[in-house]
């Protein structure tokens, strides 16, 4: 085989390698910018303590992607992973009922958000008939996009389930 035939069809694979690599790298990168979620509890209030009646937390999430995205809102009992704040065992925490609310107290299941927007709603707190009071209860709040698999972004609320008359 000519050696000069030779030189120009490793140097043809060559480009060709490397222009794969730069593709896929480039696809890796756009893909990570379309999803980026912050949720978040409003000033950081991430702790604090419930009455019997249930309370809120005031919430907002942010599109930091680069496309409108809806995110679906769940909840999960962490209480067996949890350290409480006080320091106190979390084998006695109880399981609080949660869910979502927009400003106007309808109950939502899912945000949609252009890029750069930021939405307030609220987790709402229901403390169930029975409930042992001065325990913990600790919950995942998660935003799970539906544009991009498997990425979602949440955070963790603490609530001290109190009574009211001993406020």
């Amino acid at each position: 085989m000519n050696t000069h035939l030779l030189k120009s069809m490793n140097a043809s694979f060559l480009v060709i390698i490397l222009s794969t690599i730069f593709s896929v790298a480039t696809y890796n990168t756009y893909a990570q910018t379309d999803c980026n979620i912050d949720i978040k509890a409003t000033k950081n209030r991430n702790s604090k303590n419930i009455s019997i009646e249930g309370s809120a937390y005031r919430m907002e999430i942010t599109n930091n992607g680069n496309t409108r995205d809806t995110f679906v809102l769940s909840s999960k009992d962490i209480n067996d992973i949890c350290t409480n704040p006080d320091g106190s065992s979390n084998a006695d925490n109880v399981v609080l009922n949660y869910e979502f609310l927009d400003s106007e107290n309808n109950k939502i299941t899912s945000i949609t958000l252009n890029a750069g927007e930021t939405f307030n709603f609220l987790v709402s707190v229901h403390v169930p008939g029975g409930t042992t009071i001065n325990k913990w209860s600790c919950v995942e709040i998660v935003a799970s996009s539906t544009n991009c698999d498997n990425y979602n972004s949440s955070t963790v609320l603490q609530s001290m389930v109190i009574n009211p008359i001993e406020e």
